[in-house]
């Protein structure tokens, strides 16, 4: 008892300094204050608990949460987060879509009206669409932080910002890979000093977990399949997939084509009129929508992604916990994610290349075994990647940059 009594009023003395120094009184005031009520002392108390808390919780906002890659992204950054979930809130623009139930369930889900009636240590724009960086502005926040996931190349200079005054307010860039880094370097060298180059959060316990589930879809063939995950949108290239397609069975390499993912209504009914139009039904088949696409992938002989451009493609990754032969054009990402030769196969971004690489892959068996083997060892490491990105969260006056890391310093890959 006797101990509980001397630690008592130093556990409020340190309270009440703390509590002071928060709201900027000078401390020697306090040691000649008058005796003080428990009322009084209940009162101090609760003002250094708010005051701890006005500026230590992160809002994360995103538009929304369809299926694909950001969002699953995010929905894994959500899991791993080293904060309890009284820590941080989660802002949707637009609630109901199907990765909403991919978000852990003790997470705290707010409107955009009480976010802006809240105060944070740090805002996280998790996307890089336009509208949502107008978003973040209005939230109250020591610190704005904006993640692009895209190469800027593909989009344009003012796609992301139209204005340096915009930039300004931004505490830290966040690009998820090297060559969405360089691309921003490009169009905005004024800002380079607040870049950092984080890589995404990747559940890998989950994905081999689901994994094991049934692949609805997938028929038992004597063929190979080859298996894309993306989003129907011009930028994934699944046009040149079909030429590509067409090419390889007219020279007798007679294979099945799955992707799976939604998106674009009207670009998925020109697509399978294109697959018509070659003749390629039952061989290049559109799956739709799937929230677990790790049982396709793990069914894939081959694994293909294809894209026009990329910022750093996290199904590419998520291919590689499941050690499946890898194709990838050379896009953002591909470089830091596949040793080409290796462990997967970079192929240059043109009709040609990709049809002289899947050629090799649909005729080498050998080849495609040594790339499984060489990724039976593949782990990915999240530790780094959150001990940085909340490192910038919750800098205060200490100004981060990593430009004189190097990429692989920081790189969560463990390639073998």
């Amino acid at each position: 008892m006797k101990k509980v009594l001397c630690i008592f009023p130093l556990a409020f003395l340190a309270c009440f300094v703390s509590v002071h120094a928060v709201e900027g009184r000078s401390v020697p005031s306090l040691l000649s204050s008058r005796r003080l009520s428990p009322t009084t002392i209940s009162k101090q108390v609760c003002r250094v608990h708010n005051a701890f808390l006005k500026y230590s919780k992160v809002l994360f906002i995103m538009p929304s949460m369809p299926v694909g890659g950001i969002e699953r992204a995010f929905a894994d950054t959500i899991q791993k987060l080293p904060l309890p979930s009284t820590q941080f809130d989660v802002c949707l623009l637009n609630r109901g879509l199907p990765f909403e139930k991919e978000l852990k369930s003790d997470t705290h889900l707010i409107s955009f009206e009480e976010a802006c009636q809240n105060r944070y240590a740090a805002v996280v724009s998790f996307h890089h669409a336009l509208p949502l960086s107008r978003w973040i502005f209005q939230i109250k926040a020591k610190r704005r932080l904006q993640v692009i996931h895209t190469d800027l190349n593909g989009w344009g200079k003012d796609w992301l910002f139209k204005s340096a005054k915009q930039r300004k307010k931004i505490s830290a860039f966040i690009a998820v890979s090297q060559r969405a880094a360089k691309s921003f370097k490009k169009f905005y060298p004024k800002d380079v000093k607040k870049l950092h180059t984080i890589y995404n959060v990747i559940d890998s316990d989950r994905i081999t977990t689901l994994s094991a589930r049934l692949a609805e879809g997938i028929l038992a063939s004597p063929s190979l399949s080859v298996v894309s995950v993306c989003r129907i949108s011009g930028e994934k290239a699944l046009d040149r997939a079909i030429r590509i397609h067409k090419k390889l069975d007219n020279n007798g390499f007679h294979f099945k084509w799955y992707v799976v993912g939604g998106g674009d209504d009207i670009l998925r009914k020109q697509l399978e009129t294109m697959v018509v139009a070659n003749g390629l039904v039952g061989k290049f088949i559109f799956l739709g929508e799937k929230t677990n696409p790790y049982p396709y992938i793990k069914r894939a002989d081959i694994f293909a992604f294809l894209s026009y451009f990329e910022g750093w493609g996290v199904v590419t990754t998520e291919a590689k916990i499941l050690h499946r032969p890898i194709i990838v054009t050379d896009v953002g990402g591909a470089r830091e994610q596949i040793r080409s030769e290796t462990n997967g196969l970079i192929v240059a971004n043109n009709d040609d290349a990709i049809y002289k690489g899947m050629k090799r892959l649909l005729q080498d068996g050998t080849l495609r075994q040594k790339f499984t083997t060489a990724l039976e060892g593949y782990t990915y490491d999240n530790a780094k990647i959150l001990k940085k990105l909340m490192g910038l969260c919750f800098a205060r006056e200490k100004k981060l940059r990593d430009h004189k890391e190097t990429a692989m310093s920081a790189s969560p890959h463990n390639n073998p």
